[in-house]
């Protein structure tokens, strides 16, 4: 039952990479390309990033507890 653990932090780390990647793209599209204020939005940004990602860490978690139960 281990396996599982390790898919979930696998792909919670492929989460935490791509929301980096989109992160950055999303910085580019607004500051580079809208032309949107910078002191509004990255602050705005990185905030919800941040919380997607603790949201993430959240659900694996309770899916790498319910898979350690089941194994007890």
């Amino acid at each position: 039952m281990h396996r599982g653990n390790v898919v979930g932090i696998g792909f919670s780390a492929t989460g935490f990479l791509t929301k980096s990647i989109g992160m950055i793209f999303l910085t580019w599209l607004g500051v580079g390309y809208f032309e949107l204020n910078f002191r509004i939005y990255i602050p705005l940004l990185t905030f919800f990033w941040f919380l997607t990602h603790v949201a993430e860490g959240i659900v694996i978690q309770g899916y790498m507890n319910k898979n350690s139960s089941k194994s007890s």
